[in-house]
Parts: C-alpha cells; sequence; structure tokens
C-alpha cells in the first residue's frame, strides 16, 4: 500500500514506474535484480490529474496506476458510517488500555452526528481516541469530545468581543470623585461644551436670566406676555 503518493517526488516516482513496469527491484548490497509479484494500492486525497497537468506527477506512472480507481466520498458525505467507525474505534481503544468499551451518551451522539469533520476519517480517529481516555466512568460525554469548528470558533470569537465591549463601556461610565454617573455617555452622546466654557447648571438662575448666553425656557402660552420663539419679555 502506498499512502499519499500524490506527495512523492519524481525522482521516486521514476523509479516505481520501472518496478511496475519490469516486475523487478534492486536490493541493496544484491547480484542482479530480483523478479516480485505484488499488487499495489496507491491512496491519496489530491487531484492526480491535475498534478499531471502542471508537471508534478508523471503522466506515464499516472495511467500505470490508474487500472481500478476507486472514489471514497469524505466522510461527511457518507451518511451514518461514522457511527460503524466510532463503534469499531471505541472498542480498538478500550482494548488497548484494558477497559471496557465505554457508550456513547446521547448528547455525545447528536455532538456527533452535528460535526461535519473537515479532518475526515484521521479526526475522526483522534477524537474517539481521546474520548476512549477521557471516559474513566464508562460513558462518553460532551466534555470528552474535542471538535475544531470554524463557524462556532467565530461565534465564540463574536460573543467574547461583545462581552469585552461590554466591560468597556461599564468601566467609561464609572463614577469618578463621587459623581453620578452621565447616562449619555453610555449611550454614545458626548456632552456639549457651553460657549462661556461654563455649565448651565453652575449658573446662578437670577443671574442667567441677566446673561444672553445662556437661553432660557419658553414660558406657557399666555404667560409672561411675551412673543412666541422669543426671549421674555418684561410687561411690568
Amino acid at each position: 500500500m502506498l499512502d499519499e503518493i500524490g506527495e512523492m517526488g519524481l525522482a521516486l516516482q521514476a523509479k516505481l514506474l520501472r518496478v511496475l513496469q519490469e516486475r523487478e527491484v534492486d536490493r541493496v548490497g544484491g547480484r542482479g535484480p530480483v523478479k516480485i509479484d505484488i499488487r499495489i494500492v496507491a491512496i491519496t486525497n489530491k487531484n492526480l490529474a491535475q498534478q499531471v497537468k502542471e508537471g508534478s506527477f508523471r503522466e506515464d506512472l499516472y495511467y500505470r496506476l490508474r487500472v481500478i480507481p476507486i472514489e471514497v466520498p469524505p466522510l461527511k458525505h457518507r451518511g451514518d458510517d461514522w457511527k460503524l467507525l466510532v463503534e469499531r474505534l471505541v472498542s480498538r481503544y478500550a482494548a488497548r488500555l484494558g477497559r471496557p468499551t465505554p457508550r456513547l451518551s446521547a448528547a455525545a451522539h447528536e455532538m456527533l452526528a452535528r460535526h461535519t469533520w473537515p479532518g475526515n476519517i484521521r479526526e475522526l480517529d483522534n477524537v474517539m481516541h481521546r474520548a476512549s481516555i477521557l471516559a474513566l466512568e464508562g460513558t462518553i460525554q460532551p466534555d470528552h469530545i474535542l471538535l475544531e469548528n470554524p463557524r462556532m470558533e467565530a461565534v465564540a470569537g463574536a460573543g467574547a468581543r461583545r462581552q469585552r465591549n461590554r466591560r468597556g463601556v461599564a468601566a467609561h461610565d464609572r463614577p469618578r470623585d463621587g459623581a453620578p454617573p452621565d447616562p449619555g455617555r453610555a449611550r454614545g452622546v458626548r456632552r456639549q461644551p457651553h460657549p462661556g466654557g461654563e455649565e448651565p447648571g453652575d449658573l446662578d438662575p437670577h443671574a442667567a436670566q441677566q446673561d444672553p448666553r445662556v437661553p432660557l425656557a419658553r414660558p406657557p402660552r399666555g404667560e409672561g406676555g411675551g412673543r412666541r420663539g422669543g426671549a421674555v419679555t418684561d410687561d411690568a
């Protein structure tokens, strides 16, 4: 079995091609070629036809190997095959650890069923290896399963950013020197300074009526004898 044959260098590809054509090998230290009768199963997850076009895989070796091509779909397209694989993997690792075969809880089963398995069989193998080690009480729980899901990581990252923003707003609104918090600051509203450099609330009310810089409240209609929309006039 030749695994990941798409990673084989061109020099080694030439030697493999000679072995397949001549049905013989030269042993190290040998005095002559040795006839062989073998069957080769080559495995790859790459597009060898595309590699032939790019020049990274020999065309003659490609057609020499392509006798009975078998395409195995990824795990996410194989329905419930993952269940059979989980049973097999859990039994294997339980035997290695010298423990009874653990069972899969309902929550862990649903967690595995929803996963898309971007790492295919190797990812499933590693996940079940870890779960078998941690399942000391005989049941595989969700916290025993470690899955890598970019979508869930993005959601978790967005939640963390929102939490940091909330903490930042709370710290920004914290009262200083015993002063009451400003509710407008939490909503992103900045207080505009007064043209004279003083806050209207700090001015004397009698002085405010004489200071043209300070806008006065509009009196109710019919009171004060002033014009609507203008300054208050004194009719006395």
